[in-house]
This record gives structure tokens, sequence and C-alpha cells, in this order.
């Protein structure tokens, strides 16, 4: 009989606090689909005022890295499921990076369901998290950036990886 007692290395996500929010205070489980995988995780933090929240999982995961500084007209692509159509991806420019650095304004779609997913460079390196867009406007979208990421959430000293 062989016992195995290994498990997992423990991999952080961020995404936004209104995608977790009706999972907090124990109202519900929280779980996380990836391609070919589902498994349960934590909210470790949670950030009402920036939008954002941190889980862990013991999965797996590819870590993507943390991009430089937006400029404005750079090339972005926004992740995520869009009304659930899983693994959509838009792509635009970074239009505007407003209220200290820590939103970023883009042009590609941002629709229901991208909501938590990355908003990367043309390197595949992160700048934010797809936050909103203006209900009114198809084309005007928002990411959290790493600042708000950093002063609302974490202690990002040193931190190279999404």
């Amino acid at each position: 009989m062989s016992t195995d007692t290994s498990t997992e290395p423990t991999h952080t996500i961020f995404t936004n606090n209104h995608v977790i929010a009706d999972c907090l205070d124990g109202r519900g489980p929280v779980s996380v689909r990836g391609s070919g995988f589902t498994s349960d995780a934590k909210i470790t933090q949670s950030d009402s005022l920036n939008d954002l929240a941190i889980l862990t999982i013991e999965h797996s995961l590819t870590p993507l890295r943390r991009a430089d500084e937006p400029s404005i007209g750079m090339w972005v692509a926004a992740f995520g499921s869009p009304h659930g159509i899983a693994g959509s991806v838009t792509f635009g420019t970074a239009s505007n990076v407003l209220t200290d650095e820590r939103l970023l304004m883009t042009d590609a779609a941002i629709n229901h369901g991208n909501s938590g997913g990355p908003l990367v460079n043309a390197r595949g390196e992160v700048l934010g998290i797809n936050t909103f867009k203006l209900e009114e406007e198809s084309t005007v979208g928002f990411a959290v950036t790493w600042p708000a990421l950093c002063l609302g959430a974490l202690d990002c000293a040193g931190i190279a990886q999404w």
C-alpha cells in the first residue's frame, strides 16, 4: 500500500471583488475553472473599495509576468468569459491611464464575464484586471492596474509575476 502525502502547491489568483462578492462570509463556495480543471478556492483577501480580491487554489498554474507601466496607445488584449463564453479574448489599445495610475482605460471590449480576467500587453504581461465598462459605450472599458492592487490589497515589493 502506497500513501501519497504530496499536495499541489498553493497558487494566488487576483480577481475583482464584485466577481466573488456573493461568496463572501460563507454565502457560497468558490471554485476556479480553467483549461481542463476545476479547483476549490479560498478567498484570502477582498477589497470592495478598490474592487479587488485575492484567491488561493491548490492547483498548478503558469504565472503571468507583471508588465511595466502602461502607455497610451499600446496594444492590449482582454481575456475572460463574456456572457459565459469561456476563453474569449478581445483586442484594442490603452486609451488612457486615470486616477493616479490606478485605472487603465481601453477600447478592447470588456463585457459581463470579462471581469476578473487579465488585461495584457503584446508580450503577454499583465497590465491589470478587467473591471468594468461604461454601459452606454461599447468600447470604453477599464482595468484596475498594478498600483491599485499593490496599494489596496497586496505588498508588491519585489513581485515580478502576476
